[in-house]
């Protein structure tokens, strides 16, 4: 029950939000269409009026109709309301008028013919209209409806007439009649909609509806079509005014199509989850039922198989420990173990047989024991070995590489049925014995004492192999492995993977030169897996006869000394990199003042090679006369006194000759009380003498006024050019404080300036001051201020400009003067003045006296062209006035101006030029208008 109702109440929200989208969707439509519908009706009305105003445009221009022999009467266009269109001339002498169609339908020029009949309430209604439009001269139309007879049909319309004049009296009446049914025809949109046309809210004069059934509509209550989906507009036509309602044709349904699918499928899908849902719970319950029979027998199989699992534990544990005990016997024993079948073939070998028969354990897997015993039996040995007693000693024969022979020694155990998968013997050979050539190099009881107690490493190990034949404790405590772990092992296993062919290039060469001794710096790799740095020092060994025995060597652990080595090195890297890395020269000298060090600013500081400044005495690399650098080069006395020395602006020689001067410091080295050397940092001081020179001739050539003033605000330094703005000499200004040639109105703003930047504040733009000048006058100065710092950052001085304006101060306040006489004479005169701006001519300013005569305000006329006041017939003499080299200064011509409120005057125009170096270009001109003859 769940689950269904979950399932229809998703299907109600789907449906329910997917109808109320269709619905928004077709309402969204309606007013679409609605909206181009009413365009369309309000475009019609307006192209129909226009046609008659356009018309009467032309009679009043001067065009004519022979009512004698009136033009042809033609057709409305398709795209047009009109009914007819008629010119009404009056008669003379009488209060008729004769009625010319213009256009016209077939039923329009009858209705034109009869416009002003009298006898009907319709003739009479336009005669009332047209003796209203008489009155105002402007479009009226008739206050009730006009029925046209189309084709036998009544269709509803509309009469306006508009009064035609030149001179005053009416020299004509247009007339036109509408056909409200055309109206809504080529208004009509693809969309089916009901049109309702009112006369204001009451009357219902035409129905539009899908069916192209335009006509009379019966009478519809307005209130009634707003309380549904419509759409309305209001139409002014000829001061009557009409109301259109739209509406759909078919009202939109909540439940449209699109609404109907997603509830017939959400319907189908509940009804399916149910179906499912029963369906899940009869298959659920015979699951359940076989599921428990399941669950019982497991239980039976489990208690079985646990029982098999206990005896097969059993069994497997005493196989498993025996294999275990095999195995590690194989791989601790030093021996070599071999397992061997019933067939006497090899099964396995531990890693011992490499060292006792020479071969790999891979390759003596699946031989036969018999093919590693020297096929030559010593005499009084048994050749046959395939039958001894178990746990017996056996001596074999074996054989090397190079086909020389050696006996081993061991034992034959036989494997008891039961600890093997099969059965097998367990053969295990002890090492070879020694002969005359491999006689045991240790055997001499004192030299081994010293050998095993000797606190540096030592080794025996093959010369071929690597194999190691005995190693001391030391060597074990080095690398971390057990006494027996090292002799199951080759140099080779231990040496780090990068000097593989250290010792082997060592070897070679001593054999090759005959020697007998090497030493070589490697890495070893200590049993976690530490890198260990050894130095090896070897000797190899051999018989009388030459030939190689073993290799003899001493293992010392140089781990600590590499690391303090590399470490030392680092440091020393970073030293050199910091000391190249440095801007200013640094030279290291011995006590007798020669070059130990240079580095790479000192190099290029000098233009010369290291290789030509080290081991050098510095004076002399610095002289650029015959005598010393200088009698107080202060070397020497720094070395004595151990004092820090410094000085300024020296002049110094480079490799190529050349002078420059530096700034330089020396510092004694000392160590443990006693003078090693000196350290002298030199830096360039080209740049800084060049600034001092460039910043001395700013401040003094420069025309503006400069001065350098203390934190206390007196003077340190002031150049000629504000001397000369002030009136005072350099000599008096050094003992004035800046304040007091400041104005007092403006000293509290230059405080707040100063303390702006002394605060850390970015520098204040230029500021306009007044200065007492020593005469007692004022001069005017624009300023501006800056805060110098030390390469600390600490505020050294104030820097201060000063431009005279004087000059331009005067001017202003005398243009101020003239700009307030020139307005007051402008506002006041009685004659009409504008200001005209730009090619354009647009108005700029006017006073009173033409705002006056235009009847307009200021804002009607501000930035309006002012050729646009002129009559069309006058502009071009205006134009013309303009574009004339001389500005129409002196132009003197009578035009037509049209004011605001539409009153045309015929007026005086004066134009004249006053401004023709205006910023941009752009003219200034002076316009004035009176009324003349």
């Amino acid at each position: 029950m769940a689950v269904l109702a979950c399932g229809l109440l998703v299907t109600a929200l789907v449906t329910g939000i997917t109808a109320h989208q269709a619905h928004q969707k077709d309402v969204n439509a309606f007013h679409a269409a609605a909206e181009r519908t009413l365009d369309a009706l309000d475009d019609t009305i307006a192209r129909d009026v226009e046609r008659a105003q356009n018309l009467a445009l032309m009679i009043r221009a001067g065009a004519r109709i022979d009512v004698e022999e009136p033009p042809s009467t033609r057709e409305p266009a398709s795209d047009s309301s009109l009914e007819f269109l008629a010119w009404l001339e009056p008669v003379t002498d009488s209060d008729q008028f004769r009625v010319t169609p213009l256009l016209s339908t077939t039923g329009g020029q009858a209705v034109a013919s009869r416009l002003l009949e009298t006898g009907n309430d319709g003739t009479r209604a336009s005669r009332q209209a047209l003796d209203r439009a008489l009155e105002s001269g402007k479009l009226t139309g008739n206050r009730d409806t006009v029925v046209f007879q189309v084709n036998g049909d009544a269709t509803p319309g509309f009469m306006a007439f508009l009064p035609v004049s030149a001179g005053g009296a009416a020299d004509g009446v247009i007339a036109l009649g509408l056909r409200l049914d055309r109206l809504a025809s080529i208004a009509r949109d693809d969309r089916e909609l009901t049109m309702h046309i009112f006369k204001g809210d009451r009357e219902n004069l035409l129905l539009y509806g899908p069916g192209d059934n335009a006509g009379v509509a019966e009478h519809t209550d307005a209130s009634a079509l707003r309380e549904q989906l419509h759409a309305q507009r209001e139409f002014v036509i000829a001061s009557q005014r009409w109301t259109a309602y739209l509406t759909p044709a078919d009202r939109p349904t909540w439940l449209s199509a699109t609404a109907a699918w997603p509830l017939l499928g959400g319907l189908v899908l509940t009804g399916m989850a149910g179906w499912l849902v029963r369906r899940q719970r009869s298959t659920t319950g015979a699951l359940t039922g076989d599921l428990d029979q399941t669950r019982q027998q497991l239980q039976l199989l489990h208690r079985d198989y646990a029982a098999t699992r206990e005896t097969l534990d059993r069994e497997t544990v005493a196989r498993t420990t025996t294999e275990h005990c095999l195995d590690l016997l194989e791989g601790a024993s030093g021996d070599a173990v071999l397992r061997l079948s019933e067939s006497r073939m090899i099964l396995n070998a531990s890693p011992g047989v490499t060292q006792v028969l020479g071969l790999t354990p891979d390759e003596l897997i699946g031989r036969s024991l018999a093919s590693v015993v020297h096929h030559e039996s010593p005499p009084g040995e048994p050749a046959d070995t395939d039958n001894p007693e178990d746990n017996a000693e056996l001596t074999f024969l074996a054989s090397a590489a190079d086909g020389t022979g050696y006996r081993l020694s061991g034992r034959l155990l036989r494997l008891p049925q039961g600890m093997s998968n099969a059965e097998a013997e367990l053969l295990i050979l002890r090492r070879p014995e020694a002969t005359d050539a491999t006689q045991a190099p240790l055997s001499d009881d004192p030299f081994r004492e010293a050998f095993d107690r000797a606190s540096t490493g030592m080794s025996l190990f093959h010369p071929e192999t690597g194999h190691c034949l005995y190693v001391n404790q030391a060597l074990c405590d080095i690398l971390g492995y057990a006494q027996d772990e090292l002799l199951n092992m080759t140099y080779h296993d231990l040496t780090h993977p990068a000097d593989q062919h250290a010792t082997r290039e060592q070897l070679d060469a001593i054999r090759n030169a005959s020697g007998d001794s090497f030493r070589v710096e490697k890495r070893y790799l200590h049993k976690t897996g530490r890198v260990l740095w050894v130095e090896v020092t070897g000797s190899l060994l051999r018989d009388n006869d030459g030939r190689e025995l073993y290799v003899a060597s001493q293992i010392r652990d140089i781990t600590d000394q590499k690391q303090t080595e590399q470490a030392l090195q680092r440091i020393n890297h970073r030293h050199d990199l910091i000391l190249n890395a440095a801007a200013e020269a640094i030279f290291g000298l011995d006590t007798r003042g020669r070059v130990v060090f240079a580095n790479a600013a000192a190099c290029h500081l000098l233009s010369r090679e290291p290789a030509t400044i080290e081991g050098q005495p510095l004076e002399a690399l610095l002289r650029h006369r015959d005598d010393a650098v200088a009698d107080d080069w202060p070397l020497q006395t720094c070395l004595e006194q151990k004092q820090f020395k410094q000085a300024d602006g020296a002049v110094f020689r480079r490799g190529d000759g050349s002078l420059f001067p530096a700034d330089y410091t020396v510092s004694p080295m000392v160590d443990d009380g006693h003078v090693t050397g000196a350290v002298v940092v030199m830096t360039d001081a080209s740049e800084r003498h060049e600034g001092e020179a460039r910043f001395h001739s700013a401040f003094e050539d420069v025309a503006v006024g400069m001065a350098l003033i203390a934190l206390d605000g007196h003077f340190l330094r002031a150049n000629a050019a504000l001397c000369s703005l002030v009136g005072y000499d350099a000599e008096d200004l050094l003992a004035m404080r800046s304040t007091d040639l400041l104005h007092p109105e403006d000293r509290e703003a230059n405080y707040r300036t100063n303390r702006l930047l002394l605060d850390g504040g970015r520098p204040t733009g230029p500021v306009e001051q007044r200065l007492r000048h020593r005469d007692g006058g004022i001069a005017w100065a624009l300023t501006s201020t800056s805060l110098v710092r030390d390469p600390g950052g600490e505020p050294r001085y104030l820097l201060k400009q000063a431009q005279d304006i004087t000059p331009r101060k005067v001017a202003e306040a005398a243009l101020r003067t003239s700009e307030a006489r020139f307005r007051g004479i402008f506002e006041q005169a009685a004659v009409g003045m504008a200001l005209l701006d730009g090619e354009e001519a647009t108005v700029q300013q006017l006073n009173e006296a033409l705002r006056t005569v235009l009847r307009c305000d200021v804002e009607a006329l501000t930035g309006r062209p002012f050729v646009e006041l002129i009559h069309a017939e006058d502009r071009h003499q205006v134009v013309a006035a303009l574009a004339s080299p001389s500005g129409g200064r002196g132009h003197t011509v009578h035009v037509r101006i049209t004011g605001c409120q539409g009153t045309t005057s015929t007026m005086r125009l004066r134009l004249a030029r006053i401004d023709d170096n205006r910023s941009g270009g752009n003219p200034l001109h002076l316009v004035q208008l009176d009324p003349g003859p």
